[in-house]
């Protein structure tokens, strides 16, 4: 049994390669949703299609998914097929707006779904849906565009591309946290054989940044995916992006050298926010109770999901960070191991703008004026 709507999805997709239609690509900035994007884009390419456009969104102005401001940079591009990925099924409006602006969607995600059905796309792809049979949920989003592109490209799917394919996947599984079982152990098992001597030209460059001696494969992994889990944002695109597209190794050598220094730099961002959060919370520790939950208005949004991480891996307790600004505030959400994240999410979506992810990791957006609101909310929630 195959996952729902995978295979009508790559025929939709050969058939707008064959009728020449615009093809939007819209992901995630992170890893799952770079490697996603890079995935289904060589796949398009190599079947002779076209990406008119690949799109992310800049978590730090537009925050987290599909918007409406990414949708005004390329409503003029419809009629267009528009497929995200790794987000889009928490996206109703959006897809709703981007319906209306005369785009074909197509959502192929792996966050939990957040209704009792997904947004009203022409086709979602999620194994987490209802009706999903397949029987391994817990794929990232690369696995699942993995599968997708071997649909798409059938006979013309050499094993060079697969290996190639899969080493991506490898680091977006390792990157999400994914549990190696059942699928993601065969990709990461089958990616790790081959990366340190891969053949994409931006990949062997960060690998050979990343390499040094006595460190394991998976060391080495690691490693990368501490520089380029997170990267900024150049000419409209994540340098993440960039550099795993690059077609030359010599080209590629000094972006690789300095995305490792900006993560040095980024690693020690984190440990003083973290440090500052520990203080504020050693002082008033019957606050922190039941939830830690910590925002500034100078901490850098696309770091608190970050930090959350290590305060929960601290303190074994659901930790909401978030960067405050005047009128919206974003955030990120870590949970121990049990408890389930998106659920007191759910349970507050009314303060909520936006929100999303699986349960022990999500992201959300509030109007300022409700975060003491949802603080209250998320009280009542976890003292059940």
């Amino acid at each position: 049994m195959g996952i729902l709507n995978l295979r009508e999805v790559a025929d939709r997709i050969n058939l707008a390669i064959n009728q020449k239609e615009k093809i939007i690509l819209f992901a995630d900035a992170d890893l799952d949703g770079v490697a996603s994007l890079l995935i289904l884009q060589e796949a398009i390419y190599g079947m002779g299609g076209t990406v008119n456009l690949a799109c992310f969104p800049n978590r730090e102005e537009e925050g987290y998914g599909l918007n409406l401001k990414a949708l005004g940079k390329f409503k003029n591009e419809a009629p267009a097929l528009l497929i995200t990925l790794d987000c889009g099924i928490s996206n109703f409006e959006e897809i709703k707006q981007a319906k209306k602006d005369g785009f074909t969607v197509i959502v192929v995600d792996h966050h939990q779904v957040l209704g009792k059905v997904p947004p009203e796309a022409f086709l979602v792809v999620d194994p987490k849906q209802e009706g999903d049979l397949y029987p391994f949920k817990n794929l990232s989003n690369t696995g699942i565009v993995y599968h997708l592109a071997k649909l798409v490209m059938g006979g013309s799917f050499s094993n060079l591309l697969n290996q190639s394919f899969l080493e991506l996947a490898t680091l977006a599984t390792i990157a999400d946290m994914m549990e190696e079982q059942q699928d993601n152990k065969m990709i990461i098992e089958k990616g790790l054989s081959t990366i340190i001597k891969t053949q994409r030209p931006g990949l062997l460059a960060i690998v050979e940044v990343c390499n040094s001696e006595n460190l394991s494969v998976r060391q080495v992994v690691q490693k990368i995916i501490g520089v380029l889990n997170i990267t900024e944002f150049k000419k409209g695109l994540p340098e993440n992006y960039s550099l795993l597209s690059m077609a030359s190794f010599e080209e590629a050598g000094g972006l690789a050298e300095r995305l490792n220094r900006l993560s040095k730099e980024r690693y020690l961002v984190i440990g003083a926010t973290v440090a500052m959060a520990e203080q504020i919370i050693s002082e008033d520790p019957t606050s922190f109770e039941k939830i830690i939950f910590l925002g500034k208005d100078d901490w850098v949004q696309v770091l608190t999901g970050a930090i959350a991480s290590r305060l929960c891996n601290k303190y074994q307790k659901p930790t909401f960070v978030f960067k405050i600004s005047k009128e919206i505030i974003r955030g990120s959400l870590r949970t121990p191991r049990g408890v389930d994240g998106v659920t007191a999410l759910k349970q507050c979506h009314k303060y909520l703008e936006m929100y999303g992810g699986h349960q022990q990791a999500a992201g959300f957006s509030l109007k300022t004026k409700n975060l003491e609101k949802f603080r209250k909310c998320l009280l009542d929630f976890f003292n059940q």
